[in-house]
């Protein structure tokens, strides 16, 4: 079983990404805190009963370099300064370290702690993002999932979609994992969409 888990939300600052929350969605993330071992920061936001919106920023405080969701990358950092965008998405299983040796996702797992939230992350051996973000990093909790004892936003999230040039490449790898909570078709530009009811 692999489940859409959370979408995410990158911004050069959270205050930035912040803000850009809470004017289109009219609420705004709160809590999070820092990962120490991967540079970044973030805020969350509930979209559902397992679902929830990251805004993910660089941690200005850290020493380390982002380790993921393409942080690190000059080109990820340039499309910023026009405005925080969704970039990527989290697909969450229970099994991860046997779905990534059953299928060869170009994933490498790694142990990750916030507070009282433990999990497994795999993300790929550069942190850049897959497929333009079309393709899912993955988690597995070990610990219990934050949406659980997240505030109710008054948001929920209604469907993820994608767009993509090469989309018959990006449904075959989506299909090889057993993941089908997003939509694809095809567009000159990858991006994702997602919609959301406030």
């Amino acid at each position: 079983m692999i489940k859409l888990d959370h979408i995410v939300v990158a911004a050069l600052t959270l205050e930035q990404g912040t803000k850009y929350i809470k004017e289109i969605l009219g609420s705004e993330p709160y809590g999070g805190g820092r990962h120490l071992q991967q540079g970044t920061h973030n805020k969350i936001m509930r979209l559902g009963d397992e679902v929830y919106l990251e805004v993910i920023a660089p941690d200005s405080a850290s020493e380390m370099k982002p380790q993921w969701f393409g942080l690190a990358d000059e080109e990820m950092l340039e499309s910023l300064q026009h405005s925080p965008r969704l970039i990527t998405y989290v697909a969450r299983t229970d099994e991860l370290n046997t779905l990534l040796q059953t299928t060869h996702y170009p994933l490498t797992a790694k142990p990750a702690q916030r507070d009282t939230l433990r999990w497994q992350f795999g993300f790929s051996e550069d942190g850049n993002l897959l497929g333009n973000g079309l393709l899912p990093n993955l988690i597995q909790w070990e610990s219990d999932h934050p949406a659980w004892t997240m505030k109710d936003s008054g948001c929920q999230l209604v469907r993820l979609q994608g767009f993509h040039p090469d989309v018959a490449t990006i449904q075959q790898t989506l299909q090889s994992l057993g993941f089908s909570d997003i939509t694809l078709q095809y567009g000159e530009i990858p991006k994702l969409k997602a919609v959301i009811k406030t």
